[in-house]
């Protein structure tokens, strides 16, 4: 029943990854397969996903 949207949010969530990963100038299908073959790229892509360390978040669940 949820499946689409959760597959919806994982593959936004891949594509954002992907287009913050800068240390390539690539289209996001260059990207997306060189991190398919890659995983020290695509560790990469997941680092560039998270926040970095100076961002103050606030917890969004309170």
């Amino acid at each position: 029943m949820h499946a689409p949207h959760n597959l919806a949010l994982l593959r936004r969530f891949a594509l954002n990854s992907l287009n913050r990963e800068d240390s390539s100038k690539r289209s996001l299908r260059q990207k997306s397969k060189r991190a398919a073959m890659d995983n020290a790229y695509m560790f990469k892509v997941l680092a560039a996903a998270l926040p970095e360390p100076s961002q103050n978040l606030e917890p969004s669940c309170q």
